[in-house]
């Protein structure tokens, strides 16, 4: 038989139990190798087994086999050193059992959530795209005169440094070399990010140089406005940027000196070019901002904590390097112009059905997604498994980068897809940027809600260390869930197309699910009503939707609409000149939400000369009406027949007048003095 290549063999899986800490059963073994893979059981991995690692690694390195699976995290710099050693290019994976399973109180009963661990790790994702920026070192050090001139003698060898001193500048004796600027003044305002710091020094006066024995400062002070990469901030006010923080500028308290050395570390090394990753793509094709100047979506300025973006005309303009990758932005984003990437969302659903699947299959019970923070909620829950009772066997946890970043799409999904609760565990401390998420999640709970479903489905949950998450999974599980009878994988498609395809779903399992449901004020979808009476057909609308929800018939004068593309950003309501629409948010489940109704409609306006239609007779007659007695090139009754004839017509007739059709009517003469003195003389 020939050999199999190495695309073929089955990946090798090394399980280990950690000095049998926790159990390694014979279910799980037999789940994995129904995978696909080739699992193998170790007890001391990484030290009285750590040869049958590296002769795995070895394996690999020499084709024999793909790159293993590794189920241990905290020996990964051992691990990765010995993959190097091997000369393994590819490097293994890493899968945490020990603290997200096997460290638990129900680790008897964690063999499904083990194999849907190891499940979710399979599955590949997109890599994360990186940009570069460079920073010069330029750096503003400011605070009180001893602390602030200190930092800048570390810090002058590596950076370009400014000092702004704020106090103590009598007590403080002046540098012996003049290796950086030094200036007293108060740092009135700072905006930016790093590599493009904008700050506003008040009452700046430089040093002078014969300083002997205290610091002398010149008597001219002025106002300027100054840019830097980093900016140190040293006193006993609060730090700016809060709470979330910005990368390249640094707070601390004068008499904080282990911080202050940190700092310095920190900033010695930001000079030279760095890679980024970029955490939100931008489709500006697709954005609602405004349509020729006029304001529609306002959702991802609001949210972003970081003013990462701004108003850009018609669109919207992200500063790549000031993202910090919270996902606010996405979360919120009606039309899917900005999607996450850290990670995308189909590649996260990817894994959620991958992990939920295999804990079906396996023989799972009640499965809760505990979705978290790679840094803070991996750090709880390690926490937890050390010093409490860990996971509950039927919580799987799933990590992000940031838990802002999952929408309502995401939610629905995941309901879809069979978990019984989808919980999102936030920290504590991030509390005033969550506003965004608890919309996402209130709108979550009203579409769940319309399907019969429990609209605490998906839930917020915010807490400061392990014990109170541990709590509060125990409550969780101290409510009536459910298994799913069978695991669906996410739809295919937009953000939109994913959450009606999954709405669809579950509306497809529940009974007496209503035609229409009211949905929460700003919700990105509903119908737009228009007012007949009023709606003249101008097409205004038309022109001014984004996602071509408002459309015009070619063959009459038709106002149509397609309800499934409406993004409720308002847009066409601001742009009518009748104020003839209003917005009602909205989830229609009828077939017709899917296709064109018309909204308003009207006779066509016939060409009296050729009799060909254009436009209709509300648009022109509103035309008539609006110029009459205001323009003086349709004063009379005669020039605003005029308006009545088509485009080619109207031409021709007043050729026939014997009037240039493309001259300005000279209107009213103006009167002078002149005219004034004649008729008192008169």
């Amino acid at each position: 038989m020939p050999e199999r290549s190495r695309e073929n063999r089955p990946k090798r899986v090394l399980l280990c139990s950690c000095d049998d800490s926790f159990p390694l059963d014979d279910a799980l073994i037999r789940a994995l190798e129904k995978l696909g893979l080739a699992p193998s059981r170790h007890h001391r991995l990484c030290r009285d087994e750590a040869a049958l690692a590296s002769e795995a690694l070895a394996r690999a390195a020499n084709g024999e086999a793909p790159a293993p699976m590794i189920c241990c995290t905290q020996e990964a710099p051992l691990f990765t050193e010995l993959a190097e050693e091997a000369g393994l290019a590819e490097p293994p994976t890493f899968v945490n059992l020990r603290e997200m399973a096997g460290w638990s109180a129900q680790a008897a009963e964690a063999g499904p959530k083990m194999a849907a661990l190891v499940a979710a790790a399979q599955v590949p994702a997109a890599p994360q795209p990186l940009t570069e920026f460079t920073l010069a070192g330029r750096c503003l050090v400011t605070g009180p005169a001893e602390q602030a001139l200190a930092l800048a003698e570390v810090l002058a060898d590596d950076l370009s440094v400014s000092v702004l001193i704020t106090e103590g500048a009598e007590e403080a004796l002046p540098p012996m070399q003049e290796r950086f600027i030094v200036r007293r003044g108060r740092l009135a305002a700072l905006g930016g990010r790093i590599g493009a710091f904008r700050a506003r020094l008040e009452e700046a006066a430089p040093m002078l140089p014969w300083s002997r024995e205290a610091l002398l400062f010149s008597d001219t002070a002025q106002t300027v406005e100054e840019t830097y990469d980093i900016v140190i901030e040293i006193g006993t006010g609060p730090a700016r940027f809060t709470p979330h923080g910005r990368e390249g500028y640094f707070h601390a308290r004068p008499e904080q000196e282990a911080r202050l050395n940190e700092i310095a570390l920190q900033a010695s090394r930001l000079v030279g070019t760095f890679e980024k990753p970029l955490f939100v793509r931008y489709e500006a094709a697709r954005c609602a901002h405004a349509r020729n100047g006029i304001e529609g979506c306002r959702r991802c300025l609001g949210a972003c904590p970081t003013r990462a973006i701004t108003a850009d005309g018609d669109g919207v303009r992200v500063d790549v390097i000031a993202c910090e990758g919270c996902g606010d932005c996405a979360a919120v984003c009606p039309s899917g112009a900005l999607a996450y990437m850290a990670p995308l969302r189909n590649d996260f659903l990817k894994r959620a059905h991958a992990m939920l699947r295999t804990y079906i299959e396996v023989g799972g019970e009640r499965p809760v997604l505990l979705v978290h923070e790679e840094k803070h909620g991996g750090e709880l829950l390690a926490m937890l498994a050390r010093f409490g009772d860990g996971q509950p066997a039927n919580v799987l946890p799933l990590a992000l980068h940031s838990i802002a970043a999952v929408g309502h799409a995401w939610l629905v999904a995941l309901a879809a897809m069979g978990y019984a609760r989808v919980v999102l565990l936030a920290p504590r401390h991030k509390l005033a940027e969550l506003e965004p998420l608890q919309g996402e999640v209130a709108l979550t709970g009203a579409l769940l809600r319309a399907v019969g479903r429990d609209a605490n489905t998906a839930r917020l949950v915010t807490v400061a260390d392990p014990f109170e998450l541990a709590e509060a999974l125990a409550k969780l599980n101290g409510e009536a869930l459910t298994t799913p009878e069978r695991v669906v994988a996410p739809p295919a498609g937009n953000r939109r197309e994913l959450v009606r395809l999954s709405m669809e779903r579950l509306a497809a399992q529940a009974e007496n699910v209503p035609e229409v449901v009211a949905l929460p004020a700003g919700a990105p979808y509903g119908a737009v009503t228009v007012d007949g009476e009023r709606c003249t057909l101008c097409m205004s609308c038309v022109g001014a939707c984004p996602a071509g929800a408002l459309g015009h018939n070619p063959e009459r004068p038709q106002l149509r609409f397609v309800e499934t593309a409406c993004l409720q950003c308002g847009l066409c309501a601001r742009t009518c000149p009748e104020d003839a629409i209003t917005l009602s948010p909205r989830w229609n489940f009828r077939p017709e939400a899917a296709e064109w109704v018309v909204l308003a409609e009207d006779e066509p306006a016939v060409c009296p000369a050729c009799g060909k239609a254009f436009g209709s007779k509300k648009a022109v007659e509103s035309v008539i009406a609006r110029l009459a007695g205001v323009n003086p090139m349709f004063a009379s009754a005669e020039d605003q027949a005029l308006l009545r004839y088509c485009e080619d017509c109207r031409v021709i007739a007043l050729t026939q007048r014997e009037r240039d059709p493309f001259a300005m009517n000279p209107g009213r003469r103006p009167r002078t003095t002149e005219d004034y003195l004649k008729e008192e003389k008169e």
